[in-house]
């Protein structure tokens, strides 16, 4: 009887141990399931902030080169109309002081009094038309929007 009550004790202990171990082998495995679940909820986010980002650099690259387009495109048109205002105020600049394209580029072929003069003329015509109304202090008529050069300053004597 004795022998049977032994036999019977360690039967449930062994039962005991194994439903323990089962036990920790579950919670083992679910936890393990619960970590696997993790990384990849994870790896799911990382990935999905790694195309969001990618998304926001593929857009702020598409604005930029739109950007360096407007402004290439502004710089074009500038260059052009840069090209057209400085074109035509020389030809009108020089037909203003009664000069040709030419003979002003040819301006080291005159002699030094008249190299001069001509260079005194230059340096006193404004390089931009002047838009401002006459002064009532300042008499002389506006030719062309400019106001006529004193007469001792037109003919170079003084």
């Amino acid at each position: 009887a004795r022998a049977e009550r032994e036999a019977e004790a360690r039967r449930r202990e062994e039962q005991e141990a194994r439903e323990k171990a089962q036990a920790e082998q579950e919670e083992q495995e679910r936890l393990q399931k619960q970590k696997e679940e993790a990384e990849a909820r994870s790896r799911e986010e990382a990935e999905r902030q790694r195309l969001e980002r990618e998304k926001h650099f593929q857009r702020e690259e598409q604005e930029r080169q739109e950007r360096k387009k407007r402004l290439e495109e502004i710089m074009k048109r500038t260059r052009k109309s840069e090209a057209a205002e400085t074109k035509k105020p020389d030809r009108k600049e020089a037909q203003a002081n009664n000069f040709s394209p030419e003979s002003v580029k040819a301006g080291e072929a005159r002699p030094s009094g008249l190299q001069k003069e001509a260079v005194q003329k230059e340096e006193l015509a404004p390089q931009e038309p002047q838009w401002s109304l006459p002064n009532k202090e300042s008499p002389g008529s506006l030719v062309n929007g400019l106001q006529p050069l004193p007469a001792h300053q037109e003919n170079g004597f003084s």
